[in-house]
């Protein structure tokens, strides 16, 4: 691995970098979606579910019970799939342990997930999907939402500042040497979070049967 990294270091806007880095902004990189704005009415049904602030830990990653019923329409970029990566755009906690942190989004039983309003899909055909998640849930990245936040009580990170966000970016081989590493241990951590949805299900059953008898 250290022999993929250059052996020079050189002057950026972000101070000094390894040779043939970039400093590239996340508009650059990546494609961000809003997702859909709904009425109260809409939180029904079964075929469709929302993925909103709920979903997201304080601190960043992915929560599989956060998930709001939806029958409402909306835009086929607004629908998340396994392994996409969204950001909180609101906040209502203190500390702000929820603006501007990422989580890969996990479908453990096919149903199809929207974006809420609150929450922006971060895609990208240049990044893996890896790299880019670890990008957005750096001390930089979280300190810039917070500096480019608004509000007192709610919190609100702007839809045009994340997109300018600055951060650098290693050259290609690197950067899939990341995702190789990476991509295994994301899929461990799939298969926990599972384990973790379906098991206390697999329990209620077994003392419901227990009780009957």
């Amino acid at each position: 691995i250290m022999a993929l990294f250059p052996d020079q270091l050189v002057e950026s806007e972000l101070g000094m970098i390894p040779k043939w880095w970039e400093v590239k902004s996340l508009s650059e990189v990546s494609e961000i979606t809003k997702g859909v704005s709904y009425r109260s009415e809409e939180l029904s049904g079964n075929e469709f579910a929302l993925v909103n602030l709920k979903s997201i830990n304080r601190g960043g990653g992915y929560r599989l019970d956060g998930l709001k019923p939806f029958c409402g329409t909306f835009k086929s970029e607004q629908e998340v799939r396994h392994g996409d990566i969204i950001i909180a755009y609101t906040d209502v906690t203190q500390a702000a342990e929820l603006l501007g942190r990422p989580a890969r989004v996990q479908n453990v039983d096919n149903t199809r997930l929207i974006a809420s309003l609150d929450i922006g899909i971060v895609r990208s055909e240049i990044l893996p999907k890896e790299f880019l998640y670890f990008t957005l849930n750096s001390y930089r990245f979280n300190e810039y939402a917070k500096n480019h936040a608004n509000g007192t009580t709610v919190l609100h990170l702007s839809r045009k500042d994340v997109p300018k966000f600055r951060t650098v970016i290693p050259s290609k081989i690197i950067v899939n040497k990341f995702s190789n590493i990476c991509n295994p241990l994301f899929k461990i951590i799939d298969s926990n979070n599972y384990q973790n949805n379906v098991l206390p299900f697999l329990r209620d059953e077994l003392i419901h049967l227990f009780l009957q008898n």
